[in-house]
Protein backbone atom coordinates (compact mmCIF):
# COMPACT_ATOMS: atom_id res chain seq x y z
CA UNK A 1 0.00 0.00 0.00
CA UNK A 2 1.71 3.14 -1.04
CA UNK A 3 1.14 6.34 -0.04
CA UNK A 4 1.17 8.52 3.35
CA UNK A 5 2.78 11.58 5.38
CA UNK A 6 6.22 11.00 3.58
CA UNK A 7 6.09 10.84 0.34
CA UNK A 8 9.64 10.55 -0.40
CA UNK A 9 9.72 7.08 0.97
CA UNK A 10 8.19 3.65 0.52
CA UNK A 11 4.92 3.09 2.49
CA UNK A 12 4.09 -0.36 3.36
CA UNK A 13 1.69 -1.39 5.73
CA UNK A 14 0.38 -4.79 4.48
CA UNK A 15 3.02 -6.17 2.25
CA UNK A 16 6.56 -6.53 4.25
CA UNK A 17 7.51 -9.53 2.10
CA UNK A 18 7.61 -6.58 -1.37
CA UNK A 19 9.53 -4.69 1.18
CA UNK A 20 12.45 -7.19 2.07
CA UNK A 21 12.89 -6.82 -1.69
CA UNK A 22 13.56 -3.01 -1.78
CA UNK A 23 16.69 -1.27 -0.17
CA UNK A 24 15.68 -1.01 3.46
CA UNK A 25 17.27 2.21 3.83
CA UNK A 26 13.89 3.27 1.58
CA UNK A 27 11.17 2.06 2.96
CA UNK A 28 8.98 3.30 5.73
CA UNK A 29 6.09 1.23 7.68
CA UNK A 30 3.79 2.82 9.47
CA UNK A 31 0.98 1.55 11.22
CA UNK A 32 -2.52 3.26 10.49
CA UNK A 33 -4.45 1.39 12.91
CA UNK A 34 -2.67 2.52 15.91
CA UNK A 35 -2.43 6.42 17.16
CA UNK A 36 0.55 7.96 17.77
CA UNK A 37 0.01 9.05 20.91
CA UNK A 38 -0.56 5.45 22.49
CA UNK A 39 3.61 5.37 22.21
CA UNK A 40 3.86 6.59 25.65
CA UNK A 41 7.07 3.82 26.77
CA UNK A 42 9.55 1.83 25.35
CA UNK A 43 7.68 -1.39 26.14
CA UNK A 44 4.90 0.16 23.87
CA UNK A 45 6.91 1.13 21.17
CA UNK A 46 8.79 -2.45 21.18
CA UNK A 47 4.87 -3.97 21.04
CA UNK A 48 4.09 -1.50 18.30
CA UNK A 49 7.58 -2.31 16.21
CA UNK A 50 7.34 -6.14 17.00
CA UNK A 51 4.10 -7.60 14.66
CA UNK A 52 5.53 -9.93 11.98
CA UNK A 53 2.98 -10.32 9.55
CA UNK A 54 3.09 -6.30 8.57
CA UNK A 55 6.30 -4.86 9.66
CA UNK A 56 9.17 -5.80 7.21
CA UNK A 57 11.66 -4.82 9.64
CA UNK A 58 10.86 -7.67 12.09
CA UNK A 59 11.81 -10.78 11.96
CA UNK A 60 9.21 -13.74 13.58
CA UNK A 61 12.59 -15.66 14.17
CA UNK A 62 14.04 -13.23 16.89
CA UNK A 63 13.97 -13.82 20.74
CA UNK A 64 11.20 -11.41 20.80
CA UNK A 65 8.63 -13.64 19.24
CA UNK A 66 9.90 -17.04 20.61
CA UNK A 67 9.89 -15.77 24.17
CA UNK A 68 6.26 -14.01 23.57
CA UNK A 69 4.62 -17.41 22.02
CA UNK A 70 6.20 -19.27 24.57
CA UNK A 71 5.34 -16.89 27.59
CA UNK A 72 2.61 -14.58 26.59
CA UNK A 73 5.03 -11.78 26.49
CA UNK A 74 8.60 -10.40 25.88
CA UNK A 75 10.03 -10.70 28.85
CA UNK A 76 13.51 -8.97 29.12
CA UNK A 77 14.59 -11.57 31.53
CA UNK A 78 13.99 -14.50 29.77
CA UNK A 79 15.81 -13.32 26.54
CA UNK A 80 18.75 -12.09 28.21
CA UNK A 81 19.44 -15.45 29.62
CA UNK A 82 18.76 -16.64 26.07
CA UNK A 83 21.01 -17.04 22.43
CA UNK A 84 19.71 -15.36 19.02
CA UNK A 85 18.21 -12.65 17.26
CA UNK A 86 16.67 -9.76 19.60
CA UNK A 87 15.10 -6.53 19.58
CA UNK A 88 15.47 -3.53 21.89
CA UNK A 89 14.69 -0.12 22.85
CA UNK A 90 17.59 1.52 23.44
CA UNK A 91 16.55 5.50 23.75
CA UNK A 92 13.38 6.71 24.07
CA UNK A 93 11.42 9.48 23.92
CA UNK A 94 7.75 9.14 23.95
CA UNK A 95 5.48 9.44 22.47
CA UNK A 96 7.44 10.78 19.30
CA UNK A 97 10.92 9.17 19.08
CA UNK A 98 11.96 5.67 19.83
CA UNK A 99 15.42 3.96 18.65
CA UNK A 100 15.65 -0.09 18.72
CA UNK A 101 18.51 -2.27 18.02
CA UNK A 102 18.81 -5.20 16.44
CA UNK A 103 21.62 -7.09 17.91
CA UNK A 104 22.86 -11.12 18.05
CA UNK A 105 22.76 -12.39 21.71
CA UNK A 106 25.90 -13.91 22.66
CA UNK A 107 25.26 -14.38 26.55
CA UNK A 108 23.45 -12.04 29.14
CA UNK A 109 26.47 -9.63 29.05
CA UNK A 110 27.68 -10.34 25.39
CA UNK A 111 25.89 -8.83 22.01
CA UNK A 112 26.38 -8.03 18.45
CA UNK A 113 24.94 -4.90 16.89
CA UNK A 114 23.70 -5.33 13.62
CA UNK A 115 20.89 -3.05 12.99
CA UNK A 116 19.12 0.31 14.29
CA UNK A 117 15.65 1.65 13.65
CA UNK A 118 14.06 4.61 15.19
CA UNK A 119 10.09 5.75 15.24
CA UNK A 120 9.75 9.09 14.36
CA UNK A 121 5.68 10.35 15.20
CA UNK A 122 4.78 6.43 14.48
CA UNK A 123 6.84 6.55 11.15
CA UNK A 124 9.52 3.26 11.63
CA UNK A 125 12.85 3.56 9.61
CA UNK A 126 16.17 1.86 9.33
CA UNK A 127 19.44 4.02 10.01
CA UNK A 128 21.63 4.65 7.36
CA UNK A 129 24.81 2.87 7.52
CA UNK A 130 28.31 5.09 7.19
CA UNK A 131 28.93 4.08 3.77
CA UNK A 132 25.10 4.57 2.58
CA UNK A 133 25.01 8.16 4.23
CA UNK A 134 28.93 9.09 2.25
CA UNK A 135 27.61 7.66 -0.98
CA UNK A 136 24.26 9.47 -0.74
CA UNK A 137 26.14 12.45 0.31
CA UNK A 138 28.78 12.29 -2.92
CA UNK A 139 26.06 11.47 -5.25
CA UNK A 140 24.38 14.91 -4.54
CA UNK A 141 27.59 16.53 -4.42
CA UNK A 142 28.52 15.36 -7.77
CA UNK A 143 25.15 16.13 -9.36
CA UNK A 144 25.14 19.72 -8.04
CA UNK A 145 28.37 20.09 -9.48
CA UNK A 146 27.42 18.58 -13.26
CA UNK A 147 24.84 20.52 -13.23
CA UNK A 148 26.74 24.17 -12.27
CA UNK A 149 29.28 23.31 -14.87
CA UNK A 150 27.16 22.85 -17.53
CA UNK A 151 25.61 26.29 -16.78
CA UNK A 152 28.69 27.63 -17.00
CA UNK A 153 29.66 26.10 -20.10
CA UNK A 154 26.61 27.15 -22.05
CA UNK A 155 27.49 31.36 -20.90
CA UNK A 156 30.38 30.83 -22.56
CA UNK A 157 31.58 32.29 -25.82
CA UNK A 158 34.58 31.97 -28.43
CA UNK A 159 35.28 34.21 -31.29
CA UNK A 160 38.99 34.34 -33.35
CA UNK A 161 38.78 38.14 -32.68
CA UNK A 162 37.65 38.15 -28.83
CA UNK A 163 38.59 34.95 -27.46
CA UNK A 164 36.74 33.42 -24.79
CA UNK A 165 34.08 35.26 -22.50
CA UNK A 166 31.24 35.29 -20.79
CA UNK A 167 28.05 36.10 -22.53
CA UNK A 168 25.79 38.57 -20.89
CA UNK A 169 21.97 37.72 -21.11
CA UNK A 170 19.42 39.86 -20.00
CA UNK A 171 16.36 37.66 -18.07
CA UNK A 172 13.02 37.30 -19.88
CA UNK A 173 10.01 37.26 -18.24
CA UNK A 174 9.54 33.56 -17.64
CA UNK A 175 12.85 33.54 -16.29
CA UNK A 176 11.94 36.13 -13.84
CA UNK A 177 9.01 33.93 -13.04
CA UNK A 178 11.03 30.99 -11.96
CA UNK A 179 13.12 33.01 -9.91
CA UNK A 180 10.76 34.53 -7.76
CA UNK A 181 8.78 31.28 -7.39
CA UNK A 182 12.38 29.64 -6.59
CA UNK A 183 12.38 32.10 -3.44
CA UNK A 184 8.85 31.36 -2.41
CA UNK A 185 9.54 28.14 -2.58
CA UNK A 186 12.83 28.14 -0.40
CA UNK A 187 11.15 30.54 1.70
CA UNK A 188 8.46 28.01 2.42
CA UNK A 189 10.98 25.12 2.68
CA UNK A 190 12.82 26.93 4.94
CA UNK A 191 9.69 27.52 7.87
CA UNK A 192 9.00 23.75 7.43
CA UNK A 193 12.59 23.04 8.45
CA UNK A 194 12.67 25.13 11.08
CA UNK A 195 9.60 23.27 12.31
CA UNK A 196 11.66 19.88 12.20
CA UNK A 197 15.02 21.34 13.48
CA UNK A 198 14.41 19.89 17.60
CA UNK A 199 13.11 16.09 16.44
CA UNK A 200 15.96 16.31 13.14
CA UNK A 201 19.04 17.31 16.09
CA UNK A 202 17.42 14.15 18.29
CA UNK A 203 17.85 11.84 15.15
CA UNK A 204 21.12 12.58 14.37
CA UNK A 205 22.92 12.82 18.07
CA UNK A 206 21.46 9.27 18.39
CA UNK A 207 22.82 8.21 14.94
CA UNK A 208 26.16 9.71 16.08
CA UNK A 209 26.29 7.44 19.47
CA UNK A 210 24.99 4.76 17.46
CA UNK A 211 27.83 4.92 14.46
CA UNK A 212 30.36 5.23 17.00
CA UNK A 213 29.04 1.87 18.47
CA UNK A 214 29.17 0.33 15.50
CA UNK A 215 32.74 1.50 14.41
CA UNK A 216 33.98 0.57 17.78
CA UNK A 217 32.18 -3.44 17.51
CA UNK A 218 34.25 -3.68 14.48
CA UNK A 219 37.59 -2.02 15.53
CA UNK A 220 40.37 -4.57 14.09
CA UNK A 221 43.47 -5.40 16.96
CA UNK A 222 46.62 -3.46 16.86
CA UNK A 223 49.67 -4.85 15.24
CA UNK A 224 51.52 -6.72 17.92
CA UNK A 225 55.16 -5.32 18.98
CA UNK A 226 58.50 -7.96 18.11
CA UNK A 227 58.27 -10.04 20.47
CA UNK A 228 55.13 -9.86 22.03
CA UNK A 229 51.81 -11.61 21.52
CA UNK A 230 48.97 -10.44 19.74
CA UNK A 231 45.92 -8.27 21.56
CA UNK A 232 42.80 -10.12 21.21
CA UNK A 233 39.74 -7.48 21.34
CA UNK A 234 37.40 -7.69 24.27
CA UNK A 235 33.78 -8.58 23.58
Amino acid sequence: EAGGRHSPRLVLALSPMAAKKQNPLHVQWYDFTRPVDTLESEQAALAYFAQPDVNPFYERNSLNERVRQQAGMMDPAIMRQSVGLEYEVVQSQPPHLHVLRKHYRNSPSDITPMAYYYIARGSAYQCPDVSSMFMSRLSTTLHHLNEAFGKATGAVTFSPARGHEWAQRTPTRDQEALEQKFRADTAGSRRDHTRETALSAQVHNILGGMEAELASNHKRPAPALPGQPPKVPRQ
